[in-house]
């Protein structure tokens, strides 16, 4: 934990065998439920700490999180005292995985806290890529933010952005984000499809990153795509290696779009990578600057809105 000024005040290892510790499992989300109270959750458990990383209770969790993410990925929130989970309930698991990944399963759920009961689920979207275009994706669980009462979704997969009501999660709007050119729609990956399918076609497609609401505007962005031709040329061996994460360097960069009133204003590349937290829009360096130029002993962290 931080204060306002970014001074460490406490941390806590909570990996290892000890009375508030998770055991030798590495935490997937966590999320501060109130101002004295933290939620930590693995793909097995459910980790109640003060604090101050006491531990008030662990319960075996009754969900699986679906997500390839660790150490703070988005397949948990907690909005309005509300546990939100991108998951599978344990009792659904078996049949889950011998279906065809039809992908109608209802993933978000809103459960009470803290007795984890769910009190609404919604399914992806009929409109949805992960509808229309059935399969298994890489990253599927999406951005949330809530604004006005109402809980946004933007799945990695579909160019869309979704309105829900909280918490009962009634689909109630849908914006079209029609990305330009350097958007390449993801396609699924296949059960007949070769090993490690999913991670080229995640390399020819774009994935939708993020979104931002600033004054009377939304910013979202997306990552560019390799061309096809350049992705077929890759050995199928060469998942993480040099000439795989060259191909990335180079074409897997962000595309933003700015709208308001739904309307489409400009879309485009930006000197610097923004990210967005909660509120907050912000880069890790300023326009001009190469934010691998040099190895920094302190990190500024620069805040934009839009107007």
């Amino acid at each position: 934990m931080v204060d306002i000024n970014g001074v460490i005040i406490d941390s806590s290892i909570l990996r290892g065998d000890g009375k508030n510790q998770m055991g030798d499992q590495y935490f997937v989300t966590a999320n501060f439920i109130s101002n004295d109270e933290i939620i930590v959750q693995n793909f097995w458990n459910v980790f109640r700490y003060t604090i101050d990383f006491e531990l008030i209770e662990k319960k075996e969790s009754p969900y699986t999180l679906i997500t390839r993410n660790v150490g703070g990925g988005r397949s948990s929130y907690i909005f309005d005292n509300y546990l939100y989970t991108f998951s599978v309930d344990k009792s659904d698991e078996k049949s889950y995985h011998q279906s065809e990944k039809d992908n109608l399963y209802p993933f978000m759920q809103i459960r009470n806290y803290p007795f984890l009961e769910i009190v609404a689920e919604a399914s992806f979207p009929p409109t949805s890529e992960m509808v229309k275009s059935p399969g298994e994706y890489l990253n599927m669980e999406p951005v949330l933010k809530m604004k006005d009462s109402k809980l946004f979704a933007l799945y990695p997969n579909s160019k869309e952005l979704y309105t829900y009501s909280f918490p009962d999660l009634e689909l109630i709007d849908t914006l079209d984000l029609n990305p330009g050119k350097n958007f390449k729609q993801v396609k699924p990956t296949l059960e007949d499809d070769p090993p490690l399918a999913g991670f080229f076609k995640n390399l020819a497609g774009s994935d939708f990153l993020n979104f931002h609401f600033s004054n009377e505007y939304l910013m979202t962005w997306y990552e560019g795509a390799a061309p096809q031709n350049e992705v077929d040329g890759l050995p199928r061996e060469s998942v993480g290696g040099e000439e795989f994460m060259n191909i990335v360097k180079k074409y897997k960069k962000p595309f933003y779009q700015i709208f308001k009133n739904e309307k489409k204003l400009w879309e485009g590349e930006l000197e610097v990578k923004l990210f967005s937290i909660k509120d907050k829009l912000f880069s890790f360096s300023k326009p001009g600057e190469d934010p691998n130029a040099i190895e920094k002993d302190i990190q500024t962290l620069y805040f934009y809105e839009l107007r």
